[in-house]
């Protein structure tokens, strides 16, 4: 029976965590990916797409605008500054494109109710990812 002999695991944790992390970045891009994908399938049709208010109390408020195709560049992936390890993040919006979760879950006044982008793409990205890990020999 094989036995090892002065081993010290410790020394291997940064080492599989770094590969760690390069997994689950690949994972997550394709999920960004699809999102991307569903996202402006989405947003093909009859979106309207305007600036800002022209009237009102909140005319020239950049935040009122619905600009969709800068919906879709704002998804993306975030990791933690100055971290090799540990948190990453897929996001979407940002100051001028705030209304992403008002699309994924239809909260508050949205009219044309919930537009699934985030869940969809997490649920189709699925199968890849298996495949992605079997190629990895990961189970």
């Amino acid at each position: 029976m094989a036995h090892m002999v002065n081993w010290n695991p410790q020394e291997k944790i940064p080492e599989i965590a770094r590969a760690g992390m390069e997994v689950l970045t690949e994972c997550c891009e394709i999920i960004v990916n699809d999102a991307k994908v569903n996202l402006a399938s989405i947003l093909k049709g009859n979106w309207t797409e305007h600036g800002p208010y022209k009237t009102g109390k909140y005319a020239g408020k950049t935040w009122t605008a619905r600009y969709k195709k800068d919906m879709v560049k704002t998804i993306r992936l975030v990791k933690k500054k100055d971290s090799a390890t540990r948190n990453i993040w897929i996001m979407a919006g940002h100051f001028n494109t705030w209304w992403a979760v008002q699309m994924e879950y239809g909260h508050g006044q949205w009219k044309g109710g919930p537009r699934s982008f985030f869940r969809k793409a997490i649920h189709g990205a699925m199968p890849k990812i298996k495949v992605l890990l079997a190629q990895r020999r990961i189970k």
